[in-house]
């Protein structure tokens, strides 16, 4: 099955054979074309000297048989060349082992200045070979001749052609560069885009709706990429699936608790009414009350992770004021200072995009656990600042004895209590309330030690526009 889904047409290892195969026959053409001229450069020389020795020969035979031949371009020079089908522009010089001329060309003013000495240093001058040849009485002649070159129209027109090449091999090479990330890493980026945005809580409550967040023309394609999209696609189907069942598991449990604990409520009270105060009643209200706030604080997380909040202008500083006002009425033995200092004046031109109640829950759960679990008589810091670019940082600071490092991260974890604690105030739900209330309104909660003692919880919102 694997290999008949190798054998498609449409899939990678196809695309990538055609776009490799390509390219190496275009290196192989171009190998090739070299190859060829060079070749055929190599040959027309050989045959220019062949020519030129051949020419050469008859010459030398001529004269030792019928004396030298009239300087220049005679009638039997022209026969000769003509019988030995030797090139008519063929031209030489011929001179004896006494250096005298036996026969002599009439060259061209340039020519004739080079074969004096003249103009070396011209890059055009014509360039002299020298070729020694034996005639039929054993005696030797320098055969003075033009070194080949090509016309220049050709050599141009070859250089001209190379550089295209290299020229055409840089362009398809960043085509097929080109197509090879459009093809490949693009589709891959997608996919990790939308892998970000699904885990920035992009998770609708929809499964079928969460799955069209995968662009469309990656589910369609037939390849590697679109299994993997088709497959990423289906596992955020199951994984809202498993949240939408977990959810509605939540709140099944906790509505199907409140049943029976608020028939427990009503028969705690009837014995109170028959038999008077009790401690051991009194324990059951105070035990039903523990469960029923417990109750609600697992519905709050639940809904927290999927609704979607409503967003509206909301004033920052009056917000937390008003969530400072009820805690101090929670709490009247604690101090609780404000500082709005560094914010502009009057602080209540200052808005941040918020839901105005999932904001305030969360302050304020983050404010009733520094009342809750830091020493008393010593104060709690409320503090408004500048955060980074277009964003505004809400500080929550105590003056207690802070947290453990590794304890730190796993403060925002659902039921976990610092230092181990089983049993006390509270179940653990309150920072991981606030954490997810926090992610919807697009901030981010961090809690650290403070660097002068005492836990410090920052809220890092996003500041409104200007002009909105």
């Amino acid at each position: 099955m694997k290999l008949l889904s190798l054998l498609r047409y449409n899939r990678i290892y196809w695309k990538l054979f055609g776009i490799i195969g390509l390219t190496n026959l275009a290196i192989i053409a171009l190998v090739a074309f070299v190859l060829a001229h060079n070749s055929a450069r190599n040959k027309y020389v050989q045959n220019y000297q062949s020519q030129v020795q051949l020419l050469a020969q008859v010459i030398v035979d001529e004269y030792e048989t019928n004396n030298a031949l009239p300087y220049g371009k005679s009638r039997l020079l022209v026969q000769l060349k003509r019988r030995h089908r030797i090139a008519p522009e063929l031209m030489l010089d011929i001179k004896d082992d006494s250096g005298n001329y036996i026969y002599k060309s009439r060259w061209r003013k340039d020519v004739t200045s080079a074969l004096g000495g003249k103009n070396k240093k011209s890059r055009a001058a014509p360039i002299f070979k020298t070729l020694q040849i034996e005639g039929n009485n054993k005696q030797g002649y320098t055969v003075f001749y033009l070194a080949h070159r090509p016309p220049q129209f050709i050599v141009e027109a070859m250089a001209s052609l190379v550089s295209f090449q290299l020229v055409l091999i840089f362009i398809t090479s960043a085509i097929i560069s080109a197509l090879i990330s459009w093809r490949i890493v693009k589709p891959l980026r997608q996919l990790g885009d939308f892998g970000q945005q699904y885990a920035k809580n992009y998770s609708l409550q929809d499964s079928a709706q969460t799955a069209t967040l995968v662009d469309t023309g990656l589910l369609k394609r037939g390849d590697e990429i679109g299994d993997l999209a088709r497959d990423v696609a289906n596992m955020v189907q199951q994984v809202d699936k498993a949240f939408s069942a977990q959810k509605s598991l939540l709140h099944d449990v906790s509505h199907e608790l409140r049943a029976p604990l608020a028939r427990l409520q009503v028969a705690a009270s009837l014995i109170e009414q028959r038999e008077g105060n009790s401690l051991y009643v009194g324990k059951i209200h105070e035990e039903c009350s523990r469960l029923n706030a417990l109750i609600d604080e697992v519905l709050e997380l639940a809904r927290m992770g999927s609704a979607k909040l409503n967003m509206a202008p909301i004033a920052l500083a009056l917000c937390v004021e008003a969530v400072v006002k009820d805690v101090r009425f929670e709490f009247p033995q604690r101090h609780i200072q404000c500082d709005f200092s560094l914010m502009p004046q009057p602080v209540s031109i200052t808005h941040v995009m918020a839901n105005a109640g999932a904001l305030s829950r969360a302050l304020e759960n983050i404010i009733r656990n520094a009342c809750k679990y830091s020493p008393e008589g010593r104060p709690i810091d409320i503090s408004i600042a500048p955060a980074g670019h277009k964003q505004w940082q809400v500080c929550c600071r105590d003056y207690g004895n802070g947290m453990q490092q590794e304890e730190l991260a796993l403060l925002k974890r659902p039921f976990y209590r610092g230092g181990g604690v089983m049993h006390g105030e509270g179940f653990g739900l309150g920072l991981s309330i606030a954490d997810k209330a926090i992610k919807q309104h697009g901030g981010k909660l961090i809690i650290d030690n403070h660097t002068e003692g005492g836990l410090s919880v920052q809220v890092i919102l996003n500041a409104m526009p200007a002009g909105h």
